[in-house]
């Protein structure tokens, strides 16, 4: 596997699971550290660098490293503790006023993550808080949330049109300046394009594992779950963060022993579920030399892509570079989250005919008539674009997951 000095040690920032770790002293020798920080930076590897390299064993580890880089990882690891705090302050307030509303949420990604594979919300990078909550609590998760100071982004000037453009994205995000801090609320753990993902209101049900902080409990996904939407959500994003690769790692030395991975398998190959994973555990593997449960083993030889399209996945992610894969490349993850026919044709045909506020000349609550406005979609379409250039977007679309 080919890989940069500085990707090297990036990847071997993974908290150590017996011992003191490696001796990291011969690694520091070659590390180009402007080169090493944006790199960090990009995959999300700060804060697990910083703790890994200012509590370096032996001495000689922490004693080749520069003076000027230690007070800089210093700095960015007081600011992540910072943000971790603040993070789980707001965390504890908002579970306190949901719970006192009756209102159920699950705590998604984010420091909950980090406390459960980390042991601590200040070791993974985390830009936001997350929730998944029921739909049904939706106008009541607004309400409250706008009561403790936060306010909706990109809102507009009617509830009305709030509400639609949220069932089009399936979320929203709100902010509170005074802390540059963000909340993102979920129905679902992919975008509705993703028509086979749009079953996470299940995990909500299925949440049985109660996590104390401060006065309240979070809710937060089984472990079969969170595994299958770190997978998920790292697909999306073609593996090309590190810090993903680091929390399946995480999850793995945490739950190997505890999961039923036959039964876990054969219900993800049941619901088309099963490719992803494997890519995330194939991923996985190949970056930290781990060992997969034997039937994970299994399944990855009876799939040779999905083990050819992991390698082409790591050595883009240990090259160091920091632009996208190529359109191409993209596809083959793409095609994973969308496995049936049916599935691909939603992808491809859902960003032309879903319905923005400015399609609807039928309000929302005239169902007889509605259809009348993807007539009016395509009128406005056409004259947006021009027949030429809006035949052209819908072939791209179309070919983005052959």
């Amino acid at each position: 596997m080919a890989s940069t000095p500085e990707m090297r040690l990036l990847a071997e920032c993974l908290p150590p699971h017996s011992g003191a770790g490696r001796d990291l002293t011969q690694d520091l020798t070659s590390i180009d550290w402007t080169r090493l920080f944006e790199l960090a930076a990009w995959h999300g590897m700060f804060p697990l660098l910083a703790s890994r390299l200012l509590s370096s064993s032996p001495p000689s580890a922490s004693q080749a490293i520069p003076a000027p880089v230690i007070s800089m990882l210093q700095e960015h690891q007081a600011k992540y503790l910072h943000r971790s705090l603040i993070q789980t302050l707001a965390l504890v307030q908002l579970q306190r006023e949901f719970d006192s509303h009756g209102i159920t949420v699950l705590a998604w990604k984010g420091p909950s993550v980090g406390w459960l594979l980390y042991g601590s919300a200040a070791l993974r990078d985390s830009s936001d808080l997350d929730f998944l909550f029921r739909e049904e609590d939706l106008q009541q998760v607004m309400s409250v949330t706008r009561r403790l100071g936060y306010r909706l982004l990109e809102s507009s000037d009617t509830e009305s049109k709030d509400l639609y453009i949220f069932t089009l994205h399936r979320e929203f995000s709100f902010a509170r300046p005074t802390e540059s801090l963000l909340i993102e609320f979920h129905l679902q753990i992919m975008p509705a394009r993703f028509h086979l993902w749009q079953d996470a209101q299940k995990d909500i049900e299925r949440a049985d594992i109660p996590w104390p902080l401060a006065d309240v409990e979070l809710r937060i996904q089984r472990p079969d779950d969170l595994l299958v939407s770190l997978c998920a959500h790292a697909t999306k994003h073609y593996w090309d963060r590190l810090k993903w690769c680091c929390d399946i790692a995480q999850f793995l030395h945490v739950y190997r022993d505890k999961l039923d991975w036959p039964a876990l398998l054969l219900a993800l190959r049941k619901s088309k579920k099963d490719s992803v994973v494997l890519l995330g555990l194939a991923v996985t593997a190949n970056i930290y030399s781990l060992k997969l449960p034997s039937i994970a083993v299994e399944a990855l030889q009876r799939a040779p892509k999905i083990v050819a399209l992991a390698e082409d996945l790591v050595a883009h992610v240990m090259s160091g570079q920091t632009d996208s894969i190529s359109t191409r490349a993209k596809r083959a993850p793409i095609s994973l989250l969308c496995p049936r026919l049916r599935d691909r044709i939603f992808y491809a045909v859902q960003p032309l005919v879903e319905l923005n506020y400015e399609d609807l000349f039928v309000p929302v609550h005239n169902r007889p008539l509605f259809f009348i406005n993807y007539l009016f979609r395509i009128v406005r379409l056409l004259k947006k674009y021009g027949p030429q250039r809006l035949v052209t977007k819908t072939a791209v679309a179309a070919r983005s997951v052959r």
